[in-house]
Parts: structure tokens; sequence; C-alpha cells
């Protein structure tokens, strides 16, 4: 029976019902006691709770202190791992090129004893052998392990500090 009367009180109080009951609860709330004393209590738990709300705000930085605090956490380790594999490539092909290019300028011959307006292009130089057969697969193998134990602790070391 209380929760009822909580119920309507609640719904007279919201503005939730309609005429026919708005009048009756006002009718049982201005003859009998009890339907008195529940809409006193709920109307003043109503406006304390009003009065809180109102009084503690939240400060208006709290959104960036908080977007701040949680942003350098934001990366994931596979973006990590991403930004390692762009840099290796980029690594890789600046090392490819200074390969190449230191010996074919070291093969340039710069003074030419006819001074022809061309540099004589004398270039000897010859690519090394790659290796073929098992050596290259088991090569290919521990290139593939290293790099599968260089991931994992990575994204070990970052579980730990998340």
């Amino acid at each position: 029976m209380q929760e009822d009367i909580d119920i309507q009180l609640w719904a007279y109080i919201d503005g939730d019902c309609s005429p026919e009951d708005s009048a009756r609860i006002a009718h049982l709330i201005a003859t009998d006691a009890e339907w008195k004393q529940q809409y006193e209590e709920l109307i003043q738990f109503n406006n304390t709770l009003a009065t809180d709300l109102q009084t503690h705000e939240a400060p208006a930085t709290l959104a960036d202190n908080v977007m701040r605090e949680v942003s350098p956490r934001k990366r994931s380790a596979y973006s990590k791992v991403l930004n390692w594999g762009i840099r290796g490539v980029a690594a890789f092909f600046i090392v490819a090129v200074v390969a190449t290019l230191v010996p074919l300028l070291a093969d340039i011959e710069w003074s030419s004893a006819n001074n022809s307006i061309s540099p004589d292009w004398n270039l000897h130089f010859t690519l090394p052998q790659l290796p073929t057969g098992d050596y290259a697969i088991v090569l290919a193998f521990a290139v593939a392990i290293l790099l599968l134990v260089a991931a994992d602790m990575l994204f070990r070391q970052r579980a730990r500090q998340v």
C-alpha cells in the first residue's frame, strides 16, 4: 500500500497523471493525514535533491583534465608496432640506397685524362649472391622467429604499462 501511495504521489509531483487522478490525489492529500505526511516528505526530498544537484556541479575543466590524463595511454600496442614497422621499412630503404650508391660513386673515375665532358663510368659492381636452398629457408625462419619474439615482448611490455 505504501509503495502505491509513493508511486501515485511521484506521478502527481512530476505532473505525469491525468487531471482526474490529479484532482483525486489533491483531495486525498487535503483529507488524509498519511497521504499528506508522505506528500510533504516527498516534496522535501525532491527540493533537497534539486538544491544538492545545483550546488554540486562538476568543474568546467573536468572533461579536459580527464581527456588529458587518458590520451597518452590511448595508443595501442598495435599502433606502436606499426610505428616501429614503418621506421624499420624506412631504415631498410635508406640502408639500401646508401649501400647501392657508395660502391657506384667509389667506382667512378672523377678525373679524366682526356678532359671529356662526361665522366668515365667504369662500373664493375656486382651484387652478392643471395643465399639459396636450405640455408635461405633456415635464415628466413630465424628472422621470422626473431620478429615474432620482438613483437611478443613489445605487447607484453605494453600490457604491463596499462
